[in-house]
């Protein structure tokens, strides 16, 4: 279930409180399907992304962002970054890590219970996209807000000349 968000958030941020932290490169991990990029040419080099996660202390405005999302519970954050050249193969989160941390909260209701959202940080350049089940993602503002539930097929590419920010919202949707 691909979510784009009409209503976008009135971005309230320094994109230069988001370029100073230090981030940590990192791919798709566990999935067979990075195997399957590799073995038909794709380079390991490329097929990664920067990021920051909590508990890292956050910009200010990260609690700002987060406010837009109350329906949900066990809300987490990070910082992604695509530079350019860079991309995630076609993939589905296996969200292990929350799932450890969030499992008296999930109890029985399962993956699909878990939301994902990307809060673009800066107005797309052109080459960069997103891929979200079936449609095709590009030409955002900062402040649209990009979802997914569960495991929805996605991916990311930068493909431009310049580094691409969002912050990165989890959470598990209210009963």
């Amino acid at each position: 279930m691909t979510m784009r968000l009409h209503s976008n958030i009135t971005p309230d941020w320094n994109i230069d409180d988001y370029k100073s932290l230090s981030f940590k490169r990192d791919t798709v991990k566990g999935q067979t399907t990075v195997q399957e990029y590799f073995r038909v040419g794709h380079k390991p080099g490329q097929m990664t992304m920067l990021n920051y996660f909590e508990p890292n202390p956050m910009p200010s405005s990260v609690d700002y962002v987060k406010t837009f999302f109350s329906d949900l519970v066990n809300v987490t954050a990070a910082i992604n970054v695509f530079e350019p050249g860079h991309y995630l193969p076609l993939h589905r989160d296996n969200y292990r890590k929350y799932q450890s941390v969030a499992k008296d909260i999930l109890k029985d209701r399962g993956i699909n219970a878990i939301y994902r959202y990307v809060v673009m940080l800066e107005d797309s350049v052109p080459g960069q996209m997103m891929h979200i089940g079936s449609t095709i993602h590009h030409g955002w503002t900062a402040g649209e807000v990009f979802g997914w539930a569960g495991d929805e097929m996605h991916t990311f590419y930068n493909m431009s000349l310049k580094d691409r920010y969002a912050i990165q919202i989890t959470g598990i949707q209210t009963e």
